[in-house]
């Protein structure tokens, strides 16, 4: 139910906002285009936190909707009756899930469902407009089917989230699958029950990435270019009130699923400003850091090391190891955590009976405890984005110039560090900053394989808040968001700047 109403929800309002955008013109326009996928940013723990406190009885929502009420023409029984007694939705529920997550997942279905739009060019929808079909004749009848294979994409992003969620279903009291790996394990001490219910998880995740497949398969759509290039689309200009209201109406979106958790915690960091200063807090960071500075050092390192070899050697059994390399990302992080750690606690046991009986030396849980198994967690979880950067950026550097270096008698290693390197490090840099940040932000990996005595910044939120001192997570979570921040609007700039240098910007 929860993966159905965040699809709809999802598809709905991605799409309508990557449409109106791309094919429209009005106030404002230019910086609702990046301003929409911020919400992205936000780890949905920390959306959840913010959106329950800002819907709650006491919170910002319903005390404006009571004064609202109480400055109406009702009478002061009325007024009392709506100040005590009133029906209002309960963020804390099956409904609250669906509408915050999908408050801060749609942003993956407007990012492709944009980008296709972008290379739709304008052939089809001039001629289908010369033809006098409206504007919304064009949307439903060729824009829509065109970018359905990007939809759908964009949906399964966003259930693949959805399913990696464990944090914000927890708060609101929502329990699925993911929720009961971590319940089975931690408070039932059962590693194998968790272990069976992660085999579940994985048949959902594995049936989403079929029909994704499927759906690319089923659907190839080609246009016909003639001249030197494509057709811009020029932006059919909304004037007037018109205009404003469909503006006001893509304002929406990034306000619910930015503005208002934003706000709340913003508001709990300035109400408790000594919490800057609190060494527990830097600690956490400084953790976080670290064990992310590792995982994306030893991701990109995996990374371009198989993407070159496949450049080298381009066979079909590795392509395919490389396509099993980056299958991580769409495993929940639970599922990834109970699996390293029956084999990283195996190899421990295994390690410390040898060691014990030959050196006499006690070797006990280091790889558990030094967090190892952590930063593997974490390689194992993001290394499609790392593979996709720098594949992504590989594919536009020419061969040529790796046989120039080898007839000037270099080999593979110095071609790729004095030659390819220097080439591909703005993709390398912008793909490490991206395994950086989601290794911070990542909670279901570390819930499961965070080592004893050491306190990320995702699990001290997520602590306070299951303490129920959700107003303590504020300035740490503000540390966070900003910290995610910065990737995220880096994505938005270079897609905007993409479709703009395509000419379908407008004037």
């Amino acid at each position: 139910l929860l993966m159905a109403g965040v699809a709809c929800l999802t598809a709905i309002t991605g799409t309508g906002l990557a449409y109106f955008i791309t094919f429209f013109r009005f106030p404002g326009r230019r910086y609702l285009a990046w301003l929409v996928v911020l919400p992205l940013a936000l780890p949905p723990y920390i959306a959840a936190y913010g959106f329950v406190e800002f819907t709650d009885y006491s919170g910002p929502l319903q005390r404006g909707l009571r004064w609202v009420l109480a400055h109406t023409s009702l009478s002061d029984l009325d007024r009392r009756i709506l100040s005590r007694d009133y029906w209002f939705p309960d963020a804390t529920s099956l409904g609250g899930a669906i509408f915050m997550l999908s408050a801060i997942l749609y942003p993956y279905v407007y990012l492709t469902v944009r980008s296709a739009f972008a290379m739709q060019g304008a052939h089809v929808a001039e001629v289908a407009r010369t033809l006098g079909a409206g504007a919304w004749t064009v949307a439903i009848r060729i824009v829509l089917p065109l970018s359905s294979p990007a939809i759908l994409l964009g949906v399964i992003l966003c259930l693949m989230e959805t399913l990696n969620d464990i944090g914000a279903v927890t708060y609101l009291g929502v329990f699925t699958l993911t929720h009961q790996i971590e319940n089975v394990w931690i408070n039932r001490g059962s590693l194998g029950g968790a272990a069976a219910i992660a085999l579940l998880l994985f048949a959902v995740v594995l049936a989403l990435i079929v029909l994704e497949q499927m759906a690319r398969r089923g659907s190839a759509f080609f246009e016909r270019r003639t001249g030197r290039g494509q057709i811009s689309l020029y932006p059919i200009p909304i004037h007037g009130i018109g205009g404003w209201t469909v503006a006001a109406l893509c304002f929406i979106p990034p306000l619910i699923g930015l503005g208002a958790p934003l706000y709340i915690h913003v508001r709990a960091a300035l109400n408790r400003l000594s919490f800057f200063v609190n060494p527990d807090l830097w600690a956490s960071v400084g953790t976080s850091l670290t064990f992310a500075a590792w995982a994306t050092a030893l991701t990109l390192t995996f990374a371009l090391i198989l993407v070159y070899a496949m450049r080298l050697n381009p066979k079909a059994g590795l392509r395919h190891f490389l396509k099993a390399a980056s299958v991580g990302y769409a495993i929940p992080g639970t599922m990834i955590g109970i699996g390293l750690l029956i084999l990283v606690l195996r190899l421990d046991n295994f390690i410390d009976a040898r060691t014990e009986a030959w050196f006499g030396y006690n070797w006990g849980l280091f790889l558990r405890d030094s967090g190892f198994a952590l930063v593997i967690g974490y390689a194992v979880r993001f290394m499609a984005l790392a593979q996709g950067g720098i594949e992504s950026a590989l594919t536009r550097v020419s061969p040529n110039l790796d046989d120039a270096s080898r007839t000037l008698g270099r080999g593979s290693l110095r071609t790729l560090l004095t030659v390819i390197l220097p080439v591909i490090w703005p993709a390398l840099l912008m793909a490490g900053l991206l395994v950086f940040i989601d290794s911070i932000k990542e909670l279901s990996a570390t819930m499961m394989l965070q080592p004893v005595g050491f306190e990320t910044l995702s699990m001290r939120i997520f602590n306070h808040a299951e303490t129920g001192n959700v107003e303590r997570t504020g300035p740490g979570s503000l540390v966070m968001i900003t910290l995610a921040l910065i990737p995220t609007f880096i994505v938005a700039w270079q897609l905007e700047r993409r479709i703009s240098n395509q000419g379908l910007q407008g004037h």
